[in-house]
């Protein structure tokens, strides 16, 4: 880990190499380490990065993880209006009902942002 606490596995996630971060995780590196590998990846906007976490460790899609005000990683991505990342995160499991910490969930940022595509992508379910 660096000075930060990241992982080699965060670390290749926050810099967007999806080829690294297959090496690692194939090498054992934890899908569930500090630092959140799916978090950073939806942070960043990274699609192939989110796919290839999801993949090496399925449960993760179900977004146990909250970060420090209660958001989810598809909460986060529908914050960022993306789309793409909310497909992929409803698609494997994710919790469109889940709560932060403010009483939002993805379904009300949606609507409040007007973000009618996160809208109508969450009533579907992905």
């Amino acid at each position: 880990t660096d000075k930060k606490g990241d992982t080699p596995l965060v670390m290749a996630v926050k810099a967007g190499r999806t080829e690294v971060v297959k090496v690692l995780l194939s090498f054992g590196a934890d899908p569930e380490a500090s630092g959140w590998p799916l978090m950073c990846a939806v942070t960043s906007g990274h699609l192939s990065l989110v796919e290839v976490l999801i993949l090496s460790d399925p449960k993760l899609a179900g977004v146990e993880y909250v970060n420090a005000m209660g958001e989810t990683p598809l909460l986060v991505a529908v914050g960022l209006e993306w789309a793409e990342g909310v497909g992929v995160l409803l698609q494997a499991g994710a919790d469109g009902e889940v709560v932060d910490e403010l009483g939002m969930t993805p379904l009300r940022l949606a609507i409040e942002q007007g973000w009618m595509e996160g809208v109508k992508a969450l009533l579907d379910g992905g």
